[in-house]
């Protein structure tokens, strides 16, 4: 017995082998994290060099600033490099500052002096006797009679004005005054009158003439406690005075010796 088979046509054809990925948010990865790491990293380099282009810049700007101030500093001393005198002067050096200071002239030379200072120039001081009663206690009345040296005047002292303070204030006020400050000092023994002279030198002595009233300003009886005195002083040994401290042309050139401290002492220019 035979039999036919027919094979039969069925479509069995199989579809091509396709890879097909998606990562997505089940995939597990930081889409954000790595979107911006790759847009730094791609911007990083000019970011770098924009930053180094900067810096320079910035140094540029300060070290022309530098330059222009230190241009400016130079054109100030142009002129003093320009003047021959300047250029060729002289300055004062003293060993001991506490001593005497000293300054020079144009006209100044080359030398070393020895400078010793004796004493320095005073102005007078008067003080008067003691009031038990203190500075606003009354004294007496009447005219106070005050000569500097070959200038004077006269206070007049009333009832208004006749205790230490008021005497005080009246010479301090006076218009003519001859070159005095007065002021009060208070001790165990009572308050005082303090008159000084603004002057120094022996020229400037203080006298005080008490006059009329009630002959009660006589109390007062002011004495002389510092003496007016020149300073004295000697340049190479030889002996010099001055009515004041600030000392001029003792020496060609320089122009004055400040004397500053009182015991014997020598320095050198």
């Amino acid at each position: 017995m035979s039999s036919v088979i027919s094979p039969s046509s069925a479509s069995s054809s199989a579809p091509p082998n396709t890879l097909i990925t998606s990562t997505g948010i089940g995939s597990g990865l930081n889409i954000s994290s790595i979107v911006s790491s790759l847009t730094s990293a791609y911007g990083a380099a000019q970011t770098y060099q924009l930053t180094n282009q900067q810096t320079l810049l910035d140094s540029q700007v300060s070290a022309y600033g530098t330059f222009a101030s230190a241009l400016d500093t130079l054109k100030l001393a142009v002129p003093s490099l320009e003047d021959a005198k300047l250029l060729a002067g002289f300055t004062a050096s003293v060993a001991d500052k506490s001593i005497a200071t000293a300054t020079t002239s144009a006209s100044a030379v080359a030398g070393q002096y020895s400078l010793q200072v004796n004493n320095l120039a005073t102005s007078a001081t008067l003080t008067s006797q003691p009031v038990v009663g203190g500075a606003a206690a009354a004294v007496g009345t009447g005219t106070l009679t005050i000569a500097v040296g070959a200038a004077s005047t006269s206070i007049n002292i009333d009832t208004s004005n006749n205790s230490l303070s008021g005497i005080a204030a009246a010479i301090n006020s006076a218009t003519n005054n001859p070159g005095i400050t007065a002021s009060i000092i208070n001790t165990t023994g009572g308050s005082r009158l303090v008159l000084t002279g603004t002057t120094t030198g022996s020229a400037n002595l203080i006298t005080v003439t008490p006059a009329g009233g009630d002959g009660g300003l006589a109390s007062l009886a002011l004495t002389q406690t510092r003496a007016a005195q020149d300073a004295s002083f000697a340049i190479n040994g030889f002996s010099a005075t001055s009515a004041s401290n600030l000392v001029s042309n003792a020496i060609t050139g320089v122009t004055s010796i400040c004397c500053s401290h009182q015991p014997p002492g020598r320095r050198r220019r």
